[in-house]
């Protein structure tokens, strides 16, 4: 980190974890799920209103899904603790959502369950067979940096 650049993680006492994802993964809070689930971390910066820091687990996709959603056509129906997390309609048609922090942690949940899986990172190199019918949007192709 350059001097001067993220000043407000130090003045708030939080660790900036940054775009690497080897970084990411050789943290010793990181979890096998693929996240750091501890407070106190930040991702790197992104530019979108109301949120400073990219997400650094489900919860940050989340947030930054409800500040995205109309940009990315979709209406919020519902959002919800279980499977699917979210349901919505875009371009009229009704859509159950999976947020994930990667795409690949979604392989636990049933083939048909959800149509969309919403994350920060798809780490899928080609969809497994049984998710060929589902849209996987990454949320960090649609932020600046």
């Amino acid at each position: 980190m350059l001097p001067g650049e993220n000043a407000g993680v130090e003045r708030f006492g939080v660790e900036y974890l940054g775009e690497a994802s080897e970084r990411l993964e050789s943290h010793p809070d990181y979890k096998d799920r693929g996240e750091v689930a501890m407070e106190g971390y930040v991702g790197r910066p992104i530019k979108i209103s109301g949120m400073v820091y990219a997400p650094t687990n489900e919860q940050g996709v989340v947030f930054l899904f409800g500040r995205l959603a109309p940009e990315l056509g979709f209406d919020v129906e519902q959002v919800q603790s279980g499977f699917p997390d979210c349901t919505t309609r875009r371009h009229g048609k009704f859509c159950r959502i999976g947020f994930e922090f990667r795409a690949s942690i979604h392989e636990g949940h049933p083939a048909r369950g959800a149509d969309t899986v919403v994350c920060w990172d798809n780490d899928w190199k080609k969809l497994p067979q049984k998710y060929q019918h589902l849209e996987v949007i990454a949320l960090r192709d649609f932020v600046g940096s």
